[in-house]
């Protein structure tokens, strides 16, 4: 057995058993990682409201060598999202991100830049930046940090590279447009079909 403490962010959580949780968690040193949090679902867990999707936490937990789930011993919040969660655009886009990420982070594979571009965009939707600005920056540079990303304009090109908090402040929405629909195309050919949040998305910010 390994124990192991590292910073996270939490990608999903699913129901399992009567009491229990499977948490999708990434992590810069370990990527993605899935593990069991024992009695997360339960009136007195332990673990409290840490195990919310895009909370950013401190997470220990224990590896086996033979075991592609590792059992999560402490989460520590660092980070809630629910002050971004009151508005709804910003809920569901909170969501998507954390769907893109989750569909293109590798198991196992340190993942320090995209986890830096998780942590970023979760700030910024926190800090009341437009969510759909969040979204293209966030979808552009998950396939690029994926290795998907053919070539930009280079008009696009020069606006990625701001920080996610000077980007946000100045796109029109004509550039942020173009950057989404680029996105979309590059992930349907790659997955061959698209994200389950993706019409949700679409269907608050119309």
């Amino acid at each position: 057995m390994r124990p192991e403490r590292t910073e996270a962010i939490i990608l999903n959580t699913f129901p399992a058993r009567e009491r229990d949780k499977l948490v999708v968690f990434l992590t810069p040193d370990h990527g993605k990682k899935k593990g069991w949090a024992y009695g997360a679902r339960s009136l007195k867990s332990r673990f409290g409201a840490a195990l919310e999707p895009l909370a950013k936490v401190k997470i220990g937990f224990i590896e086996r060598e033979s075991e592609e789930v590792v059992r999560i011993e402490s989460v520590d919040l660092i980070r809630s999202l629910f002050p971004a969660q009151q508005n709804l655009v910003s809920s569901v886009a909170a969501s998507y991100i954390a769907e893109t990420v989750d569909t293109f982070a590798q198991p196992d594979d340190p993942a320090d830049l995209i986890y830096r571009l998780l942590d970023r965009t979760t700030a910024a939707l926190l800090e009341g930046a437009d969510p759909v600005a969040v979204v293209a920056y966030a979808e552009i540079w998950t396939l690029r940090l994926a290795g998907i990303l053919p070539p930009l304009d280079n008009s696009i090109e020069a606006l990625i590279r701001l920080p996610v908090e000077e980007f946000v402040g100045r796109q029109p929405k004509v550039a942020l447009r173009a950057m989404r629909l680029t996105a979309a195309k590059v992930r349907r050919e790659f997955l061959g079909y698209e994200l389950k949040s993706y019409d949700i998305l679409a269907g608050v910010i119309a």
